[in-house]
């Protein structure tokens, strides 16, 4: 009844947001909007054969709008967002609570349905942009992967790689999990460390997987291939988009070009803590006989290892110095081009560590491996700072965090609603002008 509750107040609050949004915005585009939503226009009208050489995605989400006008769903800017915010209102937590539920000695689903409202779902919810639908597929392939239900896993997997290429990583990810876990359950139940939460030592449990499966796999090819044929379509898909494209990106591949940025790791551990410190802080308390073990030299290690990323491979992406509606662009000015490298590698380091203690309490050693391999793999290549690359880990990672106290839950509920409601104030309430350029700028994330 709760979650019916909270479903129904999100619902209303956002849709009345989006008809004021619709209001002051007086039918202009929001940023990528300018992209994506004449794209999806074209689509609805039948032109197939155009697309934007600036889209850096694939046409999954287009196609979806294409098919609800099919349907009678009009293609209107506020039709389209519309869509956007029923899929992030509605959709992402029932899919969230459902997932949940996939592990009841885990978490429970009041714990992760609030994910669907932390400030940047709710913000990009309102926007037709192509993260909350990506998030929605990789969200079911997790879920259908962790519960070996291969073919529907395969399928959701496939469909993510229309709207994100780069899901294709978590697909990989996700497979693993569900051919591994499902491998090493049947042909070494000795060895239960591999596929269990409980292991003592995660980080030698993670080692002994990583080492095991390959002698599982040789041993047993005929059950390997058996459980990796759900996912021969979407493999070879991507394979094919890769070798046609030459590229992981479609459009703008000037601005994507691939490098190596360790200190992405740091920067999605500080988004994923600080957006959870109320659940954060309550682990840490009520699990001090497991943090108490930690050695600070793990800790000391990540700060050493961090420090050296920030002098050696620290980039600074032009997206981020040159475009002041976004808010990395004050993050960037006021804190990491100005905090001393020290502070901002030990704010890294221990966000690092917190991340992986709260993802190992609860997840198997083949889970971890998979989603760290998984995130490590969508986020390192990149120098651009954007926080909704961070959105998929972090819905996959407060899947794995123990349940807390309702009001500790209600607290995090409030802090997010509180800068929900700040971020669409300043986006409202605060535009300003660029000189030579026609129309008014937003700040958002």
């Amino acid at each position: 009844m709760i979650e019916v509750t909270f479903l129904v107040a999100a619902c209303a609050a956002q849709y009345a947001l989006l008809i004021k949004l619709d209001h002051i915005l007086a039918g202009d585009l929001v940023m990528d909007e300018k992209f994506h939503i004449p794209q999806a226009q074209a689509y609805c009208s039948g032109q197939f054969g155009h697309y934007d050489d600036k889209l850096t995605t694939p046409p999954g989400l287009y196609l979806l709008s294409f098919a609800l006008n099919k349907l009678g769903l009009p293609c209107s800017t506020f039709a389209l967002r519309f869509q956007n915010m029923v899929l992030g209102t509605v959709c992402l937590p029932l899919i969230l609570a459902w997932a949940a539920r996939l592990r009841p000695q885990i978490c429970n689903s009041r714990s992760v349905i609030i994910v669907s409202v932390s400030p940047i779902f709710s913000f990009f919810c309102l926007f037709y942009y192509t993260d909350i639908l990506g998030t929605i597929l990789v969200l079911l392939t997790y879920g259908f992967a962790i519960s070996h239900r291969s073919h529907k896993a395969a399928l959701t997997g496939f469909l993510s790689l229309w709207v994100r290429q780069t899901n294709f990583v978590w697909l990989a990810a996700l497979a693993l999990i569900d051919v591994a876990q499902g491998a090493a359950k049947t042909f070494c139940p000795q060895k239960q460390a591999l596929s269990d939460p409980a292991a003592k030592s995660k980080i030698i449990s993670i080692a002994s997987a990583t080492l095991a499966l390959p002698q599982i796999f040789l041993n047993h090819p005929r059950d390997l291939f058996r459980r990796c044929s759900p996912y021969a379509v979407p493999f070879a898909f991507a394979l094919g988009f890769l070798l046609w494209n030459k590229s992981i990106v479609l459009g703008h591949q000037e601005f994507h070009e691939a490098g190596l940025y360790p200190v992405q790791l740091g920067y999605v551990s500080a988004f994923c803590v600080a957006l959870s410190w109320p659940s954060t802080l309550w682990q840490l308390w009520s699990s001090q006989s497991t943090f108490r073990a930690v050695h600070g030299l793990q800790v000391a290690s990540l700060v050493m290892l961090f420090a050296a990323a920030l002098k050696y491979t620290d980039r600074t992406h032009p997206f981020v110095l040159a475009d002041n509606r976004h808010i990395v662009f004050y993050v960037h000015r006021y804190i990491l081009s100005r905090w001393p490298r020290i502070v901002l590698a030990s704010i890294y380091g221990a966000s690092t560590w917190v991340t992986l203690m709260l993802l190992v309490q609860t997840a198997t050693p083949i889970e971890c491996a998979g989603i760290l391999t998984a995130g490590a793999l969508t986020l390192v290549p990149t120098s651009l700072l954007e926080p909704r690359y961070y959105i998929v880990f972090f819905a996959i990672w407060r899947q794995y965090m123990k349940p807390v106290p309702r009001w500790v839950t209600a607290l995090e509920l409030c802090l997010w609603t509180l800068l929900h409601v700040a971020i669409m104030s300043i986006f409202i309430h605060r535009p300003f002008g660029w000189p030579g350029t026609p129309g008014l700028q937003r700040i958002m994330w």
